[in-house]
């Protein structure tokens, strides 16, 4: 009977628990937290890092098209780099706002709680550049260019190859020597490697070189330079070799067909 009893107590608990929760949940639901109203007004504060300070400035988060131009600050020494919607300066955000493009990378953070929120505000930060410095781009091209060396035959422009580009082929330039005939492109002065004839891929035409760092007139720039030599024969050591060549491969073919 006690037994009995306990079981019908704990079932009767159970079932309170469950009725308790489900109004604690209904609760929260009807509670909605925090929702952003009808044309809820954002502050935007500018955080300007060392210059003067400027007004707040306001703006309507969901009324229609809302385009504006942000304040441009002034600071002694520094050039002013634009706003930016976070302290690390990875989200730039424009000069002249728009609120589809910009608002959307800002944080908004409500000014209260509840339902039905009809303010909020967010900060945007000022970077600036000290007077001489120079922003690089994320994007620059790093660039390698070829110089020729051609031993005393006509001159020939440098090729500038892009090196953060996709492959390419290339064809290299095939210059004159008076009474000379061109062998080809060698990757150091002692002319041991050759440089591979007709088209070739870009990467090959650096990947053995020996590189320098070239100097870049904007600092930010990481380009190189390297140089291939020309090799020549004159004519007479040309048409020598041609013979010579011959004559090896005529007595190569008698003595293979004589065993």
């Amino acid at each position: 009977m006690q037994r009995g009893f306990k079981y019908l107590f704990i079932i009767t608990i159970c079932f309170f628990i469950m009725i308790i929760t489900e109004n604690i949940y209904a609760l929260s639901d009807k509670a909605c937290g925090i929702i952003l109203g009808e044309k809820i007004v954002v502050t935007i504060k500018f955080d300007t890092d060392g210059a003067q300070k400027i007004n707040d400035l306001n703006y309507c988060y969901d009324c229609g098209s809302s385009t504006f131009k942000l304040p441009i600050p002034k600071r002694k020494g520094y050039k002013f780099d634009g706003w930016y919607a976070d302290k690390n300066y990875t989200k730039k955000l424009n000069n002249i706002f728009n609120k589809n493009d910009d608002g959307n990378l800002m944080e908004i953070i409500p000014d209260e709680l509840g339902c039905n929120v009809r303010k909020a505000h967010t900060t945007i930060y000022a970077k600036w550049l000290k007077e001489g410095e120079v922003l690089c781009s994320d994007s620059k091209e790093n660039n390698i260019t070829i110089k020729f060396d051609t031993d005393g035959g006509e001159k020939v422009e440098p090729l500038v190859i892009c090196e953060d580009c996709d492959d390419v082929k290339i064809s290299l330039p095939i210059p004159k020597k008076e009474k000379s005939v061109f062998i080809g492109w060698y990757l150091e002065k002692g002319k041991l490697n050759k440089v591979s004839d007709g088209m070739i891929d870009s990467y090959d035409i650096y990947s053995d070189m020996d590189l320098k760092d070239q100097e870049s007139s904007d600092n930010c720039s990481n380009n190189r330079y390297g140089i291939l030599y020309a090799r020549w024969m004159t004519n007479d050591e040309f048409l020598n070799s041609i013979i010579d060549l011959s004559d090896n491969t005529f007595h190569f073919s008698y003595e293979l067909v004589n065993g």
